[in-house]
């Protein structure tokens, strides 16, 4: 088993007995994940996939691309708006997937805001032998944030969603309108947004995975002068020390701009 499906499946955990014990179907004192520690990646068998940070530049050709995708031959915008987010907030799948139609706040023209409260995650269920869903948490309290957008194509296209009928589910006894969702009103699965988005990116012959545009948004952040690393993980939602660690990769030109700093370092003595 992968060391990174282990982790992923400890995160589903954590949010299914949280969900659990939010929405008051079990009144846990100590949630039965409290404590739980993943074992160490030599006892397992551990395939290292590393993630690669992309140029701005091809992140906008991905989103070039989705325009023209289609479902059912009709063209489908919300890949567009859904990419445009990605790409300019670095927010996980599972964060995207959970957004509702309340946690979006209009500006004005160019201007939004979206507040990450919770995500959503695919599971299968035994019971029918298919996939179901469920709402958990966000991965850390830090990852609870909100995040402005300034483009004027994304607040186009977050518009014509939001004019669109939208169906409402309920999940225990509360009430959801998710902002990319199915006919029925149930959020879009990680596992046709990914089949989808892996169309997408081969109109451009990019291999490109969905949690890399998060590493390569985090990337651009860092490597911008104007931006803190305090702010850039912060807008993240990790801690400083995340950030650096597994979010952080060499820009396109590190080696010269390096070289061109201690040159120019030696020069002024």
């Amino acid at each position: 088993m992968l060391y990174s499906t282990i982790k992923r499946t400890k995160a589903i955990l954590c949010s299914v007995f949280s969900s659990i014990r939010d929405n008051g179907f079990i009144d846990y004192d100590r949630l039965p994940t409290e404590g739980a520690k993943l074992p160490p990646k030599t006892a397992t068998k551990y395939i290292s996939i590393p993630r690669r940070a992309f140029s701005a530049e091809h992140l906008e050709k991905i989103v070039d691309a989705s325009r023209n995708f289609t479902c059912n031959g009709k063209t489908c915008k919300i890949y567009t708006a859904a990419l445009l987010i990605l790409t300019r907030t670095g927010l996980r799948l599972s964060e995207l997937l959970g957004l509702c139609r309340k946690d979006i706040v209009i500006i004005n023209d160019e201007e939004l805001t979206i507040s990450i409260n919770r995500s959503v995650h695919t599971i299968k269920n035994a019971s029918n032998n298919g996939n179901s869903w469920i709402i958990g948490l966000t991965k850390s309290e830090k990852s609870r944030r909100t995040l402005m957008i300034k483009d004027e194509r994304c607040v186009t296209l977050i518009r014509y969603i939001l004019s669109l009928t939208n169906r409402p589910v309920f999940y225990g006894d509360q009430e959801y309108s998710f902002l990319f969702s199915t006919r029925t009103g149930r959020p879009i699965s990680k596992s046709n947004f990914t089949r989808n988005f892996v169309k997408i990116r081969k109109v451009i012959g990019s291999d490109i995975r969905i949690h890399e545009i998060r590493h390569s948004v985090a990337t651009l952040m860092a490597n911008n002068p104007a931006i803190s690393y305090n702010n850039a993980a912060a807008f993240m939602g990790h801690s400083l020390n995340v950030f650096m660690q597994y979010y952080v990769h060499p820009g396109d030109d590190y080696l010269n701009s390096c070289s061109d700093a201690i040159n120019s370092a030696f020069k002024r003595k």
